[in-house]
């Protein structure tokens, strides 16, 4: 798979009540999308559909909005949006997040493993402590103690159990039905520079 075609989504965490910034949402989502190009509800639920965003309240913060299906050339207008959003009043805190899931049919899971637990160590290093190992609620670190494990393959076995939770660092919760790995240790920030680098990297991880 050319690694610029490998499909990707965000999800955007935002502080501010959903009914707070609804309208500056969709209007900034459909003044670079077009009409129609979100769906909007105030509710919690499950998207069905991969070709709008879609903008509701989050359980864990205020609201949350999901990018459509994407690819590496929609990056740049992605960070617009986000952007714009930022100028016009979106608030976010620690408890806000950028979750990005990326394609990965064409890669096992265990591959996936092996190379994240190798690399863990150093890429949390790059986030704040509150987003580090266990002190995350949301995106607990899938590396535990090395210590009371005796060999490589049990390693694995227990980076693979606690990566089929949905609050890992990273996510293999819906590798079989949706063929997608979640990566969730990434903070919000109002520099959109910084999510255009990470978004990237996670695209080409693989």
């Amino acid at each position: 798979m050319s690694l610029k075609n490998r499909r990707f989504g965000c999800e955007f965490e935002f502080t501010n009540f959903y009914q707070e910034i609804k309208r500056d949402v969709i209007n900034v989502v459909e003044k670079h999308y077009g009409d129609s190009s979100i769906r909007a509800k105030e509710e919690y639920y499950h998207s069905k559909s991969n070709n709008t965003w879609d903008f509701k309240r989050d359980g864990s913060t205020g609201c949350e909005l999901c990018t459509p299906v994407s690819i590496y050339g929609d990056i740049s207008r992605i960070c617009k949006v986000y952007r714009n959003l930022i100028k016009n009043g979106a608030v976010i805190t620690k408890a806000d997040s950028l979750h990005v899931h990326v394609e990965k049919k064409d890669i096992s899971d265990n591959k996936i493993l092996v190379l994240w637990i190798y690399l863990e160590p150093l890429i949390s290093k790059m986030f704040p402590k509150y987003r580090r190992g266990q002190n995350a609620d949301y995106c607990q670190s899938i590396v535990t103690s090395k210590s009371k494990i005796k060999n490589v393959a049990e390693f694995i076995n227990r980076g693979m159990f606690t990566s089929k939770d949905h609050h890992s660092a990273i996510s293999l919760s819906k590798s079989k039905n949706k063929n997608t790995i979640e990566f969730r240790i990434l903070e919000t920030k109002k520099n959109t520079q910084h999510k255009k680098k990470w978004i990237r990297y996670l695209i080409f991880f693989f």
